[in-house]
């Protein structure tokens, strides 16, 4: 599509954070010169499109873009395309890069592209890690229902073995409805897949630009066949049981009248304090435990995939998550419209007396407010090998020390040449503290020592932090950043925030985890999203699990519950032995669930975490969310289950103790 004059092309994240439309007008102001634009259309921006990536992209007309050009610095910024030969790695393109004079604000190749849609990829594995469970969990309710089924059949089973049938033709009849039951499930699945992944490929391909082929549906035709044959295959295996069955089954009713273990069952007048049904139910599960340890496994799974995810947000969307970015605990961040100003080519002087002149206006405002800048620089570092230097980025602070930062090892950098590294720099150099790092510049260069390691998510996990008296050259800067404290930390943080926020519209004043949240494309709603889906989903499979096991349980069990009526017991009573049976294994499998979330969560993320840049993982976990919100969620909507599932108790009759048909 081609642009006109007064046209502009919009990426989906800036249309979508502004909430502008196509045909909507929006002013665009460099330096002096500001021009009214209409959004014509949306760019798909695969190196600028990721949230990660700071920079973004705006489309105009050729004709617009010599206005705004020739009014400005043709110098300020300028972006070089570099097309590797093939036998070239990335690294060695950098380290040849770096050993030019050209200062680079930041570098960028296909590798670094992906990496800044990590936050998709996170999404996907999470849904992955619960795609496993959730099949884990398919297989375990199969093996349960085939199980069930035979055990059901024996009579049947029994006759057709007395008349002459092999196992492996009585094997044939089974395999035959699973195969039919696996090809309609198989197919109804493919058929729902087609809308819903052209639902989830809208989303994705906002900023990346993809194709719907027919290999792609050739793909999943080809995942839903295998999904059909691995079925078919376990399905063949649970029927194993029908080769220990005999014909003598079907004369006895299922039952041999042998048991060669001694039973466990516990004794009545040594529970007085508990009620009848209370104890027939944890009678059950001592001397029965096995019929409950799938309905177990099941639960500890559903509230594990439930909480594992639920921490992992939590930490994204915690007001510590900005320490994992390299950054001290602030309470707020500014953005001041007037930071369009080229500090590069002031100096700190106009940047320090920007900030100066903010904080007295908050001052007297009445908020008691410190501000400090924040400078970010890429800067040429090697260990050993100039010629193996690395584009890093750098960070330093001023009127603000570095005690305040967060630091996995050793102490803050104090003098002039002492350095703070990342834990991940450490591990690509093969160095440690009190070792030493040099750096490159058009000054020359300067060696520091190594005095502390923390872990940044900023860059890869690619940063260092100079100390305060370390002088930094500002126009190779590339950000220069505010961050605010309140010095009176009596009352509300957040409702100060929003105070100061009415107050100085004109600052963009953000707290912490909104700033990380900008950092990060703003993906802290995405997983909101996807933390309900997770639950639904969850919710929904305890539902049907347990309902298809209660009624399983209560069918199998009809001869006891006749047997139970007929001695005086009366549907209530039955009711809540069935009922308690449920929860007790509910309750354990919750307790379970959440003990083993909690002690192996950070282990199952880190992964991500670690790909970011972030070494050591210490999940933020919310203990009313964790030990009761969502356990009394999952209890409240299971045993409703169980309590729809037990109307069979009541259609149950005297006359059928022997459950004859």
């Amino acid at each position: 599509m081609e642009l006109k004059k007064g046209e502009l092309s919009l990426p989906h994240m800036i249309s979508e954070n502004a909430g502008v439309k196509i045909g909507d007008k929006i002013k665009i102001k460099i330096g002096d010169m500001e021009r009214e634009l209409v959004v014509k259309s949306y760019t798909k921006d695969v190196i600028f499109g990721s949230g990660l990536m700071g920079y973004k992209r705006i489309i105009v007309s050729d004709a617009d873009f010599d206005e705004y050009y020739k009014e400005q610095d043709k110098s300020i910024m300028k972006l070089w395309s570099v097309t590797k030969a093939e036998t070239a790695t990335y690294d060695d393109i950098d380290r040849d890069f770096s050993k030019t004079s050209i200062a680079s604000l930041s570098t960028i190749n296909s590798d670094t592209v992906s990496y800044t849609y990590i936050m998709d990829v996170m999404t996907g594995a999470i849904m992955s890690i619960v795609s496993m469970f959730l099949i884990f969990i398919s297989f375990l309710i199969l093996r349960f229902t085939i199980r069930f089924t035979i055990e059901e059949d024996y009579k049947e089973i029994g006759i057709m073995k007395a008349i002459g049938l092999k196992n492996r033709g009585i094997q044939k009849i089974y395999m035959v409805k699973y195969f039919g039951l696996s090809l309609v499930g198989g197919g109804v699945g493919y058929v729902l897949s087609i809308p819903f992944s052209r639902y989830l490929m809208d989303n994705i391909s906002k900023n990346i630009i993809l194709t719907a082929n027919f290999l792609n549906y050739l793909i999943s035709a080809l995942s839903v066949i295998f999904i059909i044959a691995v079925t078919i295959s376990f399905c063949k295996f649970c029927t194993g049981r029908i080769n220990k069955m005999s014909a003598i089954d079907a004369i006895r009713q299922g039952s041999t009248g042998e048991r060669f273990s001694v039973s466990r069952k516990i004794k009545l007048h040594n529970m007085k304090t508990i009620s009848t049904p209370l104890y027939m139910a944890v009678s059950d599960l001592v001397s029965g435990f096995r019929k409950f340890v799938i309905l177990m496994i099941t639960f500890i799974l559903g509230t594990v995939i439930i909480i594992v995810p639920i921490n992992a947000i939590n930490t994204i969307d915690s007001d510590e998550i900005l320490t994992l970015f390299g950054q001290g605990n602030t309470d707020f961040n500014l953005s001041p419209e007037s930071q369009g100003v080229s500090y590069m080519k002031s100096g700190l002087e106009k940047f320090f007396a920007d900030i100066k002149a903010i904080e007295s206006r908050m001052n007297e405002k009445g908020f008691n407010v410190h501000i400090h800048p924040e400078i970010m620089l890429m800067t040429k570092i090697y260990a050993d090998d100039p010629d193996d230097s690395k584009n890093i980025l750098s960070l330093q602070s001023y009127n603000y020390s570095t005690d305040n930062y967060v630091y996995l090892k050793g102490t803050a950098p104090k003098l002039e040449n002492e350095i703070a590294i990342t834990e991940k720099m450490a591990q690509y150099y093969g160095i440690g503290l009190g070792d030493t790092l040099n750096s490159i510049d058009k000054n020359g260069n300067e060696e520091f020592i190594v005095t502390a390691l923390y872990q940044s998510m900023n860059n890869l996990g690619f940063s260092v932090r100079f100390s305060e008296k370390h002088e930094i050259n500002t126009e190779e800067a590339n950000s220069f950043q505010m961050f605010g404290d309140f010095k009176d930390k009596v009352g509300n943080k957040t409702e100060k925030i929003y105070k100061i926020k009415t107050e100085f519209p004109e600052l963009n004043i953000k707290s912490g985890k909104e700033y990380v949240d900008t950092l990060m494309g703003n993906v802290t709603s995405q997983f909101e999203i996807l933390k309900n889906i997770i639950l639904i989903v969850v919710l929904g499979i305890n539902f049907l699990i347990t309902s298809l096991l209660v009624r399983m349980l209560i069918t199998k069990e009809i001869p006891e519950i006749a047997v139970l009526k007929s001695i005086g017991f009366n549907t209530g009573e039955i009711r809540k032995w069935q009922a308690w049976r449920i929860m007790i294994v509910l309750i354990v499998s919750i307790i379970l669930g959440t003990l083993i979330a909690n002690l192996t969560g950070a282990f199952l993320v880190s992964g991500i975490f670690n790909f970011m840049g972030g070494t050591q993982i210490h999940l933020n976990i919310e203990p009313l969310q964790v030990y009761l919100v969502y356990p009394v969620v999952i209890l409240m909507v299971t045993m409703a289950s169980v309590l729809i599932s037990l109307g069979q108790i009541r259609k149950t009759n005297i006359w059928e103790i022997n459950n004859q048909e």
